[in-house]
């Protein structure tokens, strides 16, 4: 697991969309549909992070390609932590054992699994990436 941060200058200035602070694009250039239905395209990091879920609005609701596409961003932001003005990948380690290594965790995570049949997701990115995909389609067939 890589570890790391990144200076981003002003947290409070870096644009969310526009600047390349994660990975080697901007999300507008990586995820264009998402970009092009956003409510406030030009909002900052600082402000989009700030609450969980993402302090993020859409014109549309997402549906098919751009329910994938946003699950894809959210999988690829959800090791990236702010503190302090820099971006950080250390935090995913805690998210991890907090939400399925902990002991508490794993029993919710049993009993999920004997009510609905649903295998825990093997770490954090794959639960908002694959995992979450695999079980909206699923939850959709049963439909």
């Amino acid at each position: 697991m890589a570890k790391g941060s990144f200076d981003i200058k002003d947290k409070a200035k870096t644009r969310f969309w526009d600047d390349t602070w994660v990975g080697d694009k901007s999300l507008k250039d990586r995820y264009t549909a998402l970009y092009n239905i956003m409510r406030e395209p030009h909002t900052t990091v600082s402000k989009v992070m700030a609450t969980s879920p993402l302090n993020i609005s859409f014109r549309r609701a997402l549906i098919d390609n751009k329910l994938l596409e946003w699950l894809n961003l959210v999988a690829r932001i959800s090791s990236v932590g702010l503190v302090d003005g820099f971006i950080s990948s250390n935090e995913i380690e805690l998210n991890q054992g907090l939400f399925l290594d902990c002991p508490l965790a794993k029993m919710i995570w049993r009993i999920i699994f004997f009510s609905t049949n649903l295998n825990q997701p093997r770490s954090i990115s794959h639960m908002f990436g694959s995992w979450l995909i695999n079980q909206h389609k699923r939850t959709k067939d049963l439909i």
